[in-house]
C-alpha cells in the first residue's frame, strides 16, 4: 500500500512533495551531478572530498568519518581505492601509533586544484539566480533543521 502511495504521488507535482523527500532528492542530484563532473578525473563525490580534505593537512580515518556521510567502514573503502590510485598514503600517527593518518601523495596534491574547480563550478550552477542573503537564508534555515533534527537531550 506504502509504494503505491509513493507512486500515485510522484506526478502530484512539487507542492505535495514531503519536505525530507525534496532534501534527499537535492542532496541525491548534487552527488550526481558532481560525480559526473569527476568521471574525467576518475573520481567519486565522496573521493573528491576526500583528497580535497586532506588538501589541508592529514586527517584521520575518524576525522573523515565525521567529515562525510558515512560510516568506519565506509571511509575505509574509499581511502584503499585512493591508495589503489596513488592518490593518498596511510602513515602511522606520531601521536598514537595505534592509529594512522590519511595523506595526500604528489599525485593527489596535483589534483586538489582541479577537484576545487570542479566544486565552485557546481556551486554557482546550483545557486544560479540566488542572491547571497538567500543563500545565507538557504545555509541558516538547514543549521535549523540539523538543529532540530538533534536527539532531545
Amino acid at each position: 500500500m506504502a509504494i503505491r502511495r509513493l507512486a500515485e504521488t510522484s506526478h502530484l507535482g512539487t507542492e505535495v512533495e514531503g519536505m525530507g523527500r525534496l532534501l534527499l532528492r537535492v542532496v541525491r542530484e548534487m552527488r550526481r551531478g558532481f560525480d559526473r563532473s569527476l568521471e574525467e578525473l576518475g573520481l567519486t563525490a565522496q573521493q573528491a572530498e576526500i583528497l580535497f580534505r586532506c588538501g589541508a593537512g592529514e586527517l584521520t580515518p575518524k576525522q573523515l568519518t565525521n567529515l562525510l556521510t558515512t560510516d568506519n567502514a565506509g571511509v575505509t573503502r574509499l581511502v584503499d581505492r585512493l591508495e589503489r590510485k596513488g592518490l593518498v598514503t596511510r602513515h602511522a600517527s606520531a601521536d598514537d601509533r595505534r592509529s594512522v593518518t590519511v595523506r595526500l601523495t604528489r599525485s593527489g596534491r596535483t589534483l586538489v586544484p582541479r577537484v576545487a574547480r570542479l566544486g565552485h563550478a557546481q556551486r554557482r550552477r546550483l545557486f544560479d539566480g540566488f542572491s547571497a542573503a538567500e543563500q545565507e537564508q538557504l545555509r541558516s534555515l538547514l543549521h535549523r533543521i540539523l538543529e532540530n533534527a538533534e536527539p532531545p537531550a
